[in-house]
């Protein structure tokens, strides 16, 4: 038998990876983050270290503790490359970590015809609590953390940055922290030339990534971010 399973759970890391980048509401983030976040590195890994079958117990244990710890690997790994620790870096480190355990298992091959015993998973009723109480809280401190908290008083926020690309382009980016749906326009102009003129909605948590063309890829760039409905600058960016 060939281990289909670690192939599987890379694909799905990839799929989840690329979908953690795309602006999604909280609920569908959340889904696609708690797999690839607990689920397929340590099932990719399991796959390729294990030299003989486990037990559904023993997996549902050994899964989510190889997972966190491939998390906080990962984590430490990228951070020292020249993008750093990032949503996306980690995102694809993470995907990354579950494709190699996944041919690494596939290379191993067969199980050498060893089975487990039929014992089945003999969980207390305390154990599933625990397994549900610890799901839940970590899905709410997701949602909790990627969406803004309404209160008095409070004030949201929109976070506005341009890195040079590749060639001639540089990459604009914004993510909105606000309490409610914003409209913006951006304006992104250099050299007394405007090369980006564009009106978009920003839900809470949201975000917006896009590649700008620019005539020289030494001029100065000015990005400005106005609310719709003002004139007034609301976020503005120099990049030399």
């Amino acid at each position: 038998m060939r281990r289909p399973g670690a192939l599987v759970a890379a694909a799905a890391a990839v799929v989840f990876a690329v979908a953690t980048q795309a602006s999604l509401p909280v609920a569908v983030s959340v889904l696609v983050a708690v797999p690839l976040v607990l689920v397929l590195p340590g099932y990719a890994l399991l796959e390729a270290l294990r030299s003989a079958p486990l037990d559904g117990g023993q997996r549902l244990v050994l899964v989510p503790a190889l997972s966190v710890a491939l998390d906080i690997a990962v984590a430490l790994v990228v951070n020292f490359i020249h993008s750093g620790l990032t949503a996306r870096s980690w995102a694809i480190g993470i995907a990354a970590v579950a494709v190699a355990a996944a041919v690494v298992a596939l290379l191993r091959g067969a199980d050498d015809g060893l089975r487990p015993e039929r014992s089945g998973i003999r969980l207390r009723w305390v154990d599933l609590a625990a397994f549900a109480l610890t799901g839940a809280v970590l899905i709410g401190a997701v949602v909790v953390a990627r969406t803004p908290v309404s209160a008095k008083r409070a004030q949201g926020y929109t976070i506005l940055s341009v890195v040079r690309g590749p060639k001639s382009t540089v990459k604009v980016d914004v993510q909105s922290g606000e309490l409610e749906t914003k409209r913006y326009r951006l304006l992104v102009a250099g050299n007394h030339v405007v090369y980006r003129n564009t009106t978009f909605r920003l839900a809470p948590g949201a975000r917006l990534a896009k590649s700008v063309t620019i005539a020289d890829p030494h001029n100065a760039i000015r990005a400005t971010l106005y609310l719709v409905g003002s004139k007034r600058p609301y976020r503005h960016v120099f990049l030399r």
